[in-house]
């Protein structure tokens, strides 16, 4: 989404688009946030369903196709959103045990991108205002990325064959799914060009992660003060384990954006 590329479709939308008609087809393109929910929202470090995200960003992309004068049409959707793992709360799980250690990990983001088809009806409510409800089916690619916790015992310690460090990480992996989505949103014609879009969607997603690895090293003996990663250490014991699992990403997402007729 950082490439050239979308800055030529943006504008591409932007300047070769003609005015938003009920009777037309249209493009909107909107932005805002994804709210996890259950068991993707929950902060429980212990509970392997857990996903503990938090909010992240959301960019939608959908077109709208009439079926005559009453107000039901046809739509399909190419959407993607990143939320943050919360790794405090993966870390706090680590640090209830009360061994000493004092863990800390780095940013990773629960990533998806979905192309969905489905129908929508609308219906003015006042003047320049319609309200819309879609359901969409489809497919998403959901990424669980790679990411690393570290533990440090007696970091501080004036003897540094007492440090202790346990690292541990996962592989990145994908997985496709079945998406589906419950939309409803509210237009605003403001000009016979442009219009602008406020959606509320639940976006419900189970995919399964198979091969999923986590790799435990444990260290020990740092001969150098101050320099504690598993390569400076003089002893370093390896495990690892691989397992499926089935991870609910439910989100509830707000965006706002503008409409235009093609």
């Amino acid at each position: 989404m950082k490439t050239p590329l979308l800055l030529v479709i943006v504008i591409c939308l932007l300047f070769s688009i003609d005015a938003f008609s009920q009777s037309k087809d249209w493009l909107s393109l909107s932005v805002g946030g994804s709210f996890p929910v259950g068991a993707f929202a929950s902060k429980n470090g212990n509970d392997p369903q857990s996903g503990t995200a938090d909010p992240g960003g959301l960019i939608d992309l959908s077109y709208m196709h009439p079926l005559g004068k009453g107000g039901f049409g046809l739509t399909a959707a190419l959407r993607g959103r990143m939320n943050l793992i919360d790794q405090s709360a993966t870390t706090a799980a680590l640090a209830s045990t009360d061994d000493g250690y004092q863990w800390s990990g780095k940013k990773a983001y629960w990533k998806t991108a979905a192309l969905m088809v489905g129908a929508y009806y609308h219906v003015p409510v006042a003047k320049r205002w319609q309200v819309t409800g879609s359901v969409l089916l489809g497919a998403a690619d959901n990424r669980l990325p790679r990411y690393t916790i570290t533990g440090l015992k007696n970091a501080n310690s004036t003897d540094p064959a007492d440090v202790s460090l346990i690292e541990l990480s996962t592989n990145g992996v994908s997985a496709v799914s079945f998406a589906a989505l419950l939309k409803a949103g509210i237009t605003y014609q403001l000009t016979r060009r442009y219009c602008l879009v406020a959606n509320i969607g639940f976006w419900d997603l189970k995919p399964t992660f198979k091969n999923v690895t986590v790799v435990g090293a444990e260290a020990n003996g740092f001969p150098i003060p101050g320099l504690y990663t598993l390569n400076a250490a003089t002893m370093v014991v390896v495990n690892s384990y691989t397992y499926d699992y089935r991870q609910p990403m439910n989100s509830v997402d707000l965006s706002v954006g503008i409409a235009m007729r093609l």
